[in-house]
């Protein structure tokens, strides 16, 4: 499918940004990182997705995450199939829920360190409302099984991790633009329960504010600065303190009408 030109034009944007963050981590490759160190990462998120009806939808996900001190990157895709169901009512409160279920395939590549890829398998149940006319709230409840180098026989590892997340959106739209288009403020905090650890990537808790534009009901990007504390075992026991510039791209693809462009 093409995108118009207007929307190419606002990517084209997005991604000169995108570029120029990469450019100002200025690291070493031969760099490490220690117990409690603080690191910088830089993750560019493209998020198509496709509504196939009123109630399904397929999400998709293609980043890439670097990090400075420099000693890996990481390469993800993800897929997943989301179903709305009936909504629920209570009291004067309209609550949306969904479930999903999805694969994702991360292949991270160690500067420092043996490479590594896991493939991951994962079902969800979200629940949100509007709080009121321009604030949502949604909460996000997910299960994972991690498969890390699953055909590796001396360092394979099965993890299991449930995550749970709440976000909210302060919607600015019809503000200083019309009401298909206009700003708006995302934040959420997710906390991670390892019932059974992985090697890697053990996170414990995340915080992201940001900020978005919706340039139409299909197509927004937003810039978040987050905080992740994260746990991950290669030789020794490393726990980090994750600064994240993370820039995203959504474009829904409507095979169905798309009319809230912050759909659960």
């Amino acid at each position: 499918m093409e995108i118009p030109n207007k929307e190419y034009a606002s990517f084209k944007v997005i991604l000169v940004i995108f570029i120029f963050l990469n450019f100002s981590f200025s690291y070493s490759q031969n760099d490490s990182i220690a117990d409690h160190d603080f690191t910088r990462q830089l993750w560019f998120e493209l998020k198509p997705s496709w509504k196939l009806s009123e109630r399904t939808r397929l999400n998709t996900d293609i980043s890439y995450r670097t990090n400075e001190p420099k000693n890996g990157e990481r390469f993800v895709s993800k897929a997943e199939i989301q179903y709305q169901l009936k909504q629920l009512n209570l009291k004067n409160l309209k609550f949306n829920h969904a479930v999903t279920g999805g694969i994702g395939y991360f292949y991270i590549n160690n500067f420092n360190a043996v490479n590594a890829f896991e493939y991951r398998i994962y079902q969800g149940y979200s629940l949100g409302f509007n709080f009121t006319k321009r604030t949502k709230f949604n909460q996000y409840l997910r299960l994972e099984e991690r498969f890390t180098n699953l055909f590796r026989e001396e360092n394979s590892s099965f993890g299991l991790r449930l995550r749970y997340k709440i976000s909210g959106i302060i919607n600015l739209s019809d503000l200083f633009a019309d009401k298909s288009k206009g700003f708006y403020i995302p934040a959420d905090v997710e906390f991670f329960f390892n019932i059974k650890k992985s090697k890697q990537i053990n996170d414990v808790i995340r915080i992201t504010p940001g900020i978005g534009y919706v340039f139409n009901p299909s197509f927004k990007a937003q810039f978040s600065i987050g905080y992740h504390y994260t746990k991950q075992e290669f030789e020794n026991l490393v726990r980090t303190n994750d600064i994240i510039f993370q820039l995203r791209v959504y474009k829904t693809f409507p095979l169905r009408l798309v009319k809230d462009p912050h759909e659960l």
